[in-house]
């Protein structure tokens, strides 16, 4: 998540450097106006919630005030978060959710600006073709080479580091993707110093992969998490998905839609389906995939609680449970919004999704969940009473073009 805050931490004096990045709109009202106040406890079902406490902006570098923390583990059962945000918390919110997990945020492939490369030999760092060392304009952090050992061994001490600071369950690697392969998200295109030829994607990943293995390996039994999946296209076309094997759990920053994507470019129905079949893809391997889809443009009331709904709603129609959801408005929002959809009580899943009168839909025991993830509106005779997110009772569903629903029994 390259927009997330540069943060690195010393052994010696637990420093935190930190910024944040320029806030574009406010969204913070927009969706709730669509359900009931946030669930008492972090989910029901397969509605489960997770946020990103590491993206947001802590007073003064300090640790998150107790009855904050609180209510985080209250409202979702995987945190990402810098190993001071919670410091000291962490008994008393798994006593609030005994199924929380806490992940300590890292730079998977990039030494953070103002982070000493101490000893690192020069084969360490990325290089163009040139032999200049690469950096990420925006950030001004460093690229590395994730093939180099000594660079690898950074991480493992990094997370080991936090792990010790911070008493989480394990360590989230941002960055495992392909993003550092293409400008302007990095100054050059690095090398791949065996081939002396632009990396190409097969290759970055298996490094990449392969210092998350390294990572994982080490800490066992705590949890190595990865940022690098993005979509399901490029899960399923540019092999992301290798990336898997290598990790205890994943994210999908890029879930459904990009985040600054035109608010009215949604994906084509084909690939709309392969970011919900990426969701049965990584629980089949037994673990979660953690969804992210960001709306970081302009959006009225109701864009946004169209594109909340809609994901959501894909979200309900693949995941077998082990997965979670999380969808920002905006990146002024607080990435611990609740999520205000997760107390809808849709009850268990009865089967697989399928594609019925024109649209997909789940039966749940006491819900249905549909989505029309093409550009025709779609009548759809639903056989019962249901009620939708806003209570109202409905016999017939009218679905615009990428819509979606989630409707209850009750």
């Amino acid at each position: 998540m390259g927009k997330s805050r540069s943060l690195w931490w010393s052994p010696g004096t637990g420093a935190r450097v930190a910024t944040l990045a320029v806030a574009l709109f406010s969204a913070s009202a927009m969706i709730a106006t669509l359900a009931p106040p946030a669930a008492a406890t972090a989910g029901i079902g397969l509605l489960n919630p997770w946020a990103e406490e590491n993206e947001n902006p802590n007073p003064k570098q300090q640790p998150v005030a107790l009855s904050q923390a609180k209510r985080d583990a209250q409202n979702f059962n995987f945190i990402i978060a810098h190993p001071i945000d919670y410091q000291g918390d962490v008994a008393q919110m798994r006593r609030v959710n005994p199924r929380l997990i806490l992940l300590a945020y890292m730079n998977a492939t990039f030494l953070q600006q103002g982070q000493p490369g101490g000893n690192l030999p020069e084969s360490a760092y990325a290089h163009d073709k040139n032999g200049k060392r690469i950096k990420n304009p925006s950030s001004g952090n460093t690229l590395m080479n994730p093939a180099s050992q000594e660079f690898i061994k950074t991480r493992i001490f990094e997370c080991q580091a936090f792990l010790t600071q911070s008493g989480y369950n394990g360590c989230y690697l941002d960055l495992l993707g392909i993003a550092p392969l293409s400008t302007p998200f990095v100054s050059a295109v690095p090398v791949n110093p065996a081939t002396k030829k632009p990396y190409t994607t097969g290759q970055w990943l298996a490094a990449t992969g392969g210092l998350a293995a390294a990572v994982r390996a080490a800490l066992h039994p705590h949890l190595v998490y990865g940022n690098g999946l993005s979509n399901g296209t490029l899960f399923f076309g540019t092999q992301t998905d290798q990336l898997v094997k290598d990790l205890d759990g994943a994210v999908a920053e890029a879930w459904i839609r990009g985040s600054h994507n035109p608010v009215g470019a949604f994906p084509s129905e084909s690939a709309w389906k392969q970011n919900v079949d990426m969701l049965a893809y990584v629980e089949k391997q037994g673990k979660p995939l953690l969804t992210l889809t960001k709306l970081w443009v302009h959006a009225t009331t109701a864009q946004v609680n169209q594109w909340y709904q809609y994901t959501l709603a894909s979200f309900l129609l693949g995941s077998q449970g082990r997965s979670a959801f999380f969808f920002s408005p905006g990146p002024n929002v607080s990435r611990t919004t609740p999520c205000s959809l997760c107390n809808l009580r849709i009850g268990s899943p009865m089967g697989q999704y399928a594609k019925a009168s024109g649209v997909y839909q789940r039966q749940f025991s006491t819900g249905r969940v549909l989505v029309n993830p093409t550009g025709t509106t779609v009548t759809v005779r639903l056989g019962r009473t249901y009620f939708d997110a806003n209570h109202h009772a409905i016999t017939t569903a009218k679905m615009a073009p990428n819509t979606g629903l989630i409707l209850t029994t009750s």
